[in-house]
């Protein structure tokens, strides 16, 4: 009896959380679809958007691996930009590691932003836009929140975006290595 009773309040309940939730998640509507992200805390407490893992090309695996990047499709669904995208495959020489990590599926963009509303800027006023590229010697290296976390930069009035590029043989000094 209990256990209907709760699956009851579950059923009746339900709705109004998924909607109490879409209504504090950041929704934005590019090009290729609706993206739905994360609201995060920055380093002063300060609340800001976070759109992760949204991909700007296709995979460059099978026919693509060693092809210039091409543009990602259109997806016809909400994409859920909620968590960092794979980093690309790489061989850290830097740290003696020996295996490969990684993966090639790996071409994705991170933006994060102030929340206009509660920050007090109009959606008029243009912010500046921080792009990072992060090192490692075109070898090495990730855009991850879990390296490079947005924290400290969304204290302030930016547009901070950071993005994943193909390392080693599969990115832009292939042509080195073949």
């Amino acid at each position: 009896m209990f256990w209907s009773f709760t699956f009851l309040l579950v059923c009746l309940y339900a709705p109004l959380i998924s909607t109490y939730r879409e209504d504090l998640d950041p929704t934005t509507v590019i090009s290729n679809g609706r993206i739905v992200g994360v609201n995060l805390p920055s380093r002063r407490g300060r609340i800001f958007s976070a759109y992760r893992g949204i991909p700007y090309a296709k995979p460059p695996i099978g026919h693509l691996r060693f092809k210039e990047p091409q543009e990602a499709d259109k997806w016809n669904h909400t994409f859920f930009a909620t968590k960092d995208a794979p980093k690309c495959a790489q061989k850290n020489y830097l740290f003696g590691e020996q295996k490969v990590e990684g993966s090639e599926d790996c071409l994705y963009i991170n933006v994060y932003t102030p929340l206009l509303e509660v920050q007090n800027v109009s959606k008029e006023e243009l912010l500046p836009v921080m792009v990072f590229i992060h090192w490692g010697g075109f070898f090495s290296g990730y855009s991850g929140s879990e390296y490079l976390g947005p924290e400290y930069i969304m204290d302030k009035d930016v547009i901070l975006v950071t993005f994943n590029y193909r390392l080693g043989v599969l990115g832009n000094h292939k042509k080195r290595f073949l």
